[in-house]
């Protein structure tokens, strides 16, 4: 989980986010403070949790630097929102592995993200959930032509929290990126795939 403090000071902020590398994470960039959603710039302010898992104590780890940020302020719902950050250290965990191909119109997919609970919302916990991926012909048909420029996914609500999370396939790989979408009424998610981002923020790609 990604976590941040708004800029009005009222609370902390939350979005969900991926461990790809020792030290790098993969999330949405609106998650992003709007000043630091550049190449480069310092992210301090934020941290990445781990919860507990065996052998693995709970641990906080604060961002470094950005090295992607696709979202500008003014970005609309409709355009690709991904970020990479880096790490303030390494963390000993298993990383997930990305899969550069654009998920297949019908696939089944994973959506692994952070939901408040329902009664603490000061507490989340993590959940996953199987969606249907939706065409993008369809998505244009029902959104216009702007719709072209993202992934879509049916059947798929969005909670508070769940931007930046993983769409994984059926061996475990992120394939997109959740960053927006409606609740449980229209079931509508709205995800990046991972085409646009450069070789050269992610080693080994």
């Amino acid at each position: 989980m990604l976590v941040w403090r708004d800029a009005l000071g009222e609370g902390l902020q939350r979005c969900t986010a991926s461990l790809i590398g020792p030290d790098l994470a993969l999330t949405a960039s609106h998650c992003l403070p709007p000043s630091t959603r550049h190449v480069g710039a310092a992210c301090g302010s934020m941290w990445m949790t781990f919860a507990e898992a065996p052998e693995r104590p709970a641990e906080w780890v604060s961002c470094q630097s950005v090295l992607h940020a696709s979202a500008s302020p003014e970005a609309t719902v409709l355009e690709t929102d991904l970020a990479i950050i880096r790490l303030a250290r390494p963390v000993a965990r298993e990383p997930l592995g990305l899969a550069f191909v654009p998920t297949d119109a019908s696939a089944i997919v994973s959506v692994v993200a952070i939901r408040p609970h329902p009664i603490y919302p000061s507490q989340h916990e993590l959940s996953s959930r199987l969606c249907r991926v939706a065409t993008r012909e369809s998505a244009v048909e029902q959104f216009g032509a702007d719709a072209a420029r993202v992934g879509w996914l049916i059947d798929c609500p969005s909670y508070p929290g769940n931007s930046g999370a993983p769409i994984l396939d059926r061996r475990g790989r992120i394939r997109a990126v959740l960053h927006g979408g409606s609740g449980p009424v229209d079931r509508i998610a709205i995800t990046s795939d991972l085409g646009e981002l450069p070789s050269g923020s992610i080693a080994g790609r």
